[in-house]
């Protein structure tokens, strides 16, 4: 069918309005996405320590927007070298930092860099924390491994803990297949940090979470989460909730 030259000119408005309109949507999308982006806060929030060990421990936390983030470890009022993201390079909303060649049963305190700024204390105060002291006890490896079920995992991390808080926890990054694995044998109590042993009756708390808001945690004995392999039951989904610090 031919199209009169009245058609055609109604044919390449309605074009225009059909690729136009949405890509004026898109635009004004970009804009408040850029905007909401530029208010949030960069400062960290819900720093934790996990994975303590006499020469090495893991610092992680987040924020509101995706920055570029490095671990200051100061002793005696010395500033160490920048410490990156074990992930390399990169802005992130879920920040992930392993220090490591520290002195056993040492007293450091640590300056958190977001996007060049300096964070050296939170609601709880300074930023502190100190190394395992030498002991005569071994671990022995105790690994366990499971799933995170969502359409991104590259933001997160798998935290277990005592649920009783008596032990720092140990933790993992989630890479991009969502398959994860902790050793549970990296267990330190809170007061002495000393290696502390689980048992199949030990009552653990796993937690999965990316950024402020999507989190998975479940709750039981040992032998109730885990098979005799060490595997999780359970397929971890992130739910969007909130979630107290743990």
């Amino acid at each position: 069918m031919r199209l009169t030259p009245h058609q055609k000119k109604q044919f390449k408005l309605t074009i225009i309005l059909l690729f136009g309109i949405p890509a004026v949507v898109f635009a004004v999308y970009k804009g408040v996405q850029y905007l909401l982006l530029a208010n949030s806060d960069p400062s960290p929030k819900e720093i934790i320590v996990s994975n303590v060990t006499t020469n090495s421990l893991t610092i992680s936390w987040v924020t509101e927007k995706p920055v570029e983030t490095f671990v200051i470890p100061v002793t005696a009022g010395v500033e160490g070298s920048p410490v990156p993201d074990k992930r390399g390079a990169g802005k992130r909303e879920s920040h992930y930092v392993e220090l490591k060649n520290l002195e056993p049963d040492m007293n450091y305190s640590f300056i958190l860099l977001c996007d060049g700024e300096r964070y050296t204390e939170g609601q709880g105060g300074p930023y502190i924390f100190s190394t395992a002291p030498v002991g005569m006890d071994t671990p022995i490896p105790n690994p366990v491994h499971g799933s995170v079920s969502d359409s991104s995992t590259e933001n997160v991390i798998v935290y277990i803990l005592f649920t009783n808080k008596s032990t720092y926890p140990v933790s993992a990054l989630v890479p991009s297949s969502g398959n994860w694995i902790v050793d549970l044998s990296a267990f330190r109590s809170i007061e002495e940090k000393k290696i502390t042993m689980s048992t199949d009756n030990t009552q653990l708390t796993l937690i999965a979470k990316k950024g402020l808001s999507k989190i998975a945690m479940l709750q039981g004995e040992y032998s109730e989460l885990f098979s005799k392999d060490g595997k999780l039951l359970t397929v971890l989904s992130l739910n969007n909730q909130s979630q107290e610090n743990f």
